[in-house]
């Protein structure tokens, strides 16, 4: 069966342990289960301090067939810093809040292009979401509209080059694709009011629990996090249309992305699971177990710090 594992972001000491925690085992330099696999979520770069380790963990985990994964918000970012557009331009602009936010990522190999390359290469193989054996996996949203959208236009179930360059133009539904998958819903916060993310960005936009009815709710109420932040005030019916709806019948799904805050890792829904508790600010990694059950279980997770 499965381990799910949330975002790493850079913290090798911390895979090592928890895939150690796990049961898994190297084997000529690589970790392997003897009847397990790993899943990781994406969001391996930036961040913290050993990007360039975590990469050759993961790769060669799934170049053995010990592990499987799908891309983050981070390494399409990371891949479109790097890649231009028709017009010569880059296609993520080299802005001080885009070079802040991959400063880890560029010094793991010594501020080299070329060094990274094989990577940025590695992450537009990588599948965009993941469904089976009775689960899914995709970094931060099942919207089934998208995901029936990219199966029907991108087969290849990957970043190719035609889908990184679209994706970055705001105005197509290849942009709209995949700001769901990899980033989530959001929804504007009210006016004079902002957010600083983990790498210190001031954002005016709240990325909200898409997987909870918003009716009736304030804007504290649908926030992922920093909920001590924000006024209590209803949200707008004009701005929440495009929450999702995700039936407890579905298959269980399994979510990086929201670098939740807890003492203990906890379930969002019987069968969405998060596992992204942040180890960026609590130190702490977190997985999930899972053995083919429907109805997700609270005893199934592991957190490692």
């Amino acid at each position: 069966m499965y381990d799910i594992i949330g975002d790493v972001h850079g913290y090798a000491d911390e895979l090592e342990n928890l895939l150690q925690k796990l049961g898994y085992k190297k084997r000529f330099g690589v970790f392997h289960h003897d009847n397990r696999k790993a899943i990781f979520l994406g969001d391996f770069v930036d961040r913290g301090p050993d990007v360039k380790r975590v990469l050759k963990m993961v790769k060669h985990m799934v170049e053995e067939n010990s592990a499987l994964t799908i891309l983050g918000n981070h390494e399409y970012n990371l891949v479109s810093f790097f890649t231009r557009g028709e017009n010569g331009r880059f296609l993520r602009p080299h802005s001080i809040k885009n070079m802040r936010q991959v400063k880890s990522s560029l010094k793991a190999f010594d501020d080299s292009q070329k060094k990274l390359q094989k990577y940025l290469d590695w992450f537009q193989t990588l599948p965009l979401f993941l469904e089976i054996e009775g689960l899914r996996v995709i970094h931060a949203a099942w919207d089934q509209k998208w995901v029936d959208w990219l199966k029907k236009h991108y087969p290849e179930n990957r970043l190719t080059n035609e889908l990184l360059q679209l994706s970055n133009n705001k105005t197509t539904k290849e942009h709209k694709a995949l700001e769901c998958i990899l980033k989530g819903v959001e929804v504007p916060l009210p006016k004079g009011f902002f957010l600083s993310d983990t790498d210190g960005t001031k954002r005016k936009n709240l990325r909200v629990k898409w997987w909870e009815k918003p009716e009736g709710k304030t804007i504290k109420e649908v926030a992922t996090k920093d909920a001590d932040k924000l006024p209590d005030v209803e949200l707008d019916p004009k701005k929440y249309g495009h929450f999702i709806s995700y039936s407890k019948n579905e298959p269980p799904l399994f979510l990086g992305h929201y670098c939740l805050k807890a003492e203990q890792p906890y379930l969002l829904t019987k069968n969405i699971c998060c596992v992204d508790f942040c180890v960026v600010r609590t130190g702490g990694l977190t997985a999930y177990r899972w053995d083919g059950e429907q109805e997700l279980k609270q005893e199934k997770f592991l957190l490692v710090s």
